[in-house]
């Protein structure tokens, strides 16, 4: 039982939250800088930056449950969130794959009910590993549609 594990994106959960981060407050103190530059009044600048501040603890809590990374191990996926959860799913639990290509990375969404418990998580890669995930995914689903395709019964007779 010493299989391989297949990874399907490098771990860079954390990287991808401080990029957020990073980028986020640089748009956000620009917003507020070009505010502040125009009304001249530090009442609205600083409201500004209040709810900046609850916009990034929402958007963030909720990317703390969403960014993955992911595995493929002998008939099971593994994914391990960022807030370190982890689920081993059989291929059958997964419901659906998207995959969002954007600038300089691709997002690969994967749909899939745990425990009655409808899930959505992001395996964020860059552009080079996306067509790597593509093909891993689609030769797992189309091994899971395969599976469960009804075969001939012999009676015996």
């Amino acid at each position: 039982m010493n299989s391989k594990r297949i990874r399907l994106n490098t771990d860079n959960r954390v990287q991808a939250l401080r990029a957020f981060t990073v980028s986020y407050f640089i748009v956000a103190l620009f917003i507020i800088g070009f505010i502040y530059n125009e009304i001249s009044h530090i009442f609205i600048p600083l409201m500004g930056i209040l709810f900046a501040s609850v916009l990034y603890y929402l958007i963030r809590k909720s990317l703390f449950h969403y960014i993955a990374t992911g595995y493929i191990q002998d008939d099971y996926i593994v994914i391990k969130v960022l807030s370190e959860k982890s689920y081993i799913l059989d291929k059958k639990y997964i419901k659906a794959i998207k995959h969002i290509p954007c600038l300089f990375f691709t997002i690969t969404q994967i749909h899939f009910k745990f425990d009655g418990i409808k899930h959505r998580v992001a395996l964020v890669s860059g552009n080079i590993y996306s067509k790597k995930i593509k093909e891993l995914l689609s030769t797992v689903i189309k091994q899971k549609k395969a599976s469960h395709k009804p075969g001939s019964v012999n009676l015996g007779v």
